[in-house]
This record gives structure tokens, sequence and C-alpha cells, in this order.
């Protein structure tokens, strides 16, 4: 019976230094130890990700919270209407995971007082 290989961050990193995957015509990332072939990101997913950052500018404090923001990475979780929260990242994973869902708010660790309230993000 055969068995899947995982990988670590480091052996994925180093086989990306070697261009490993330069020749693949598809997009791949590790999630878990697994090479996942990503799907491609779409207008839902920039419009959430722009939502996010002008809500994040209007509520964080600049002095206590580092803002970044991307698009162009799909979220699969937008068509079941669910955010999977990481945080505490510690020695190249998440010391804490869960599932939000509509009805449910989060904030920033470091402002508790800027709620998101997930109805304003997926309904609008």
């Amino acid at each position: 019976m055969a068995t899947a290989l995982r990988l670590t961050l480091a052996e994925y990193d180093s086989l990306i230094q070697v261009g490993a995957f330069d020749r693949l015509e598809r997009k791949i990332e590790l999630i878990r130890g697994e090479l996942i072939e990503k799907s491609p990101a779409g207008p839902i997913h920039d419009d959430l990700i722009t939502y996010l950052t002008n809500w994040s500018v209007r509520r964080a404090d600049p002095v206590q919270t580092l803002l970044t923001s991307q698009t162009g990475m799909d979220w699969p979780e937008t068509q079941s209407q669910c955010i999977h929260l990481h945080r505490q990242p510690s020695q190249g994973d998440y010391q804490h995971r869960s599932v939000h869902s509509l009805g449910e708010s989060l904030q920033p660790m470091v402002q508790p007082n800027a709620k998101l309230d997930l109805r304003d993000l997926f309904v609008g």
C-alpha cells in the first residue's frame, strides 16, 4: 500500500530553492505537509480582502498593529460563509485554530474593542 509523502516547511522551501516546481503549469501550496493545487482566485475573494483591509484601517491602532493585505489567493470557505482563524504562530505552525460563521464576531487580540461582525463580511 502506498502512502503519501508529507513534507516539512524546510523541505518544501528547499525544493522551491532548487527549482523543483518551476516547470509546473499549476500553482501549488503546502498545507499541513501536503502539496495542494491552488484554485484560481476570483472577484469575491478580492472584494473580501478589500473589505477587511478597509475595516482594519478604520479600527486598528497603527502603533499596536501591523497591517498587510493581499489579493489573488483563493478563499474556498466564502461559499460556506465561514472564516478559518489561525492565531499565535510559533515554530512554523499556529497554536490556535478555530472556525467562525455568521452570527459571530472576531476581534484582533491586540485591540479587542475592534469587533468584526461576520454578517458584515458575508451579507453586506
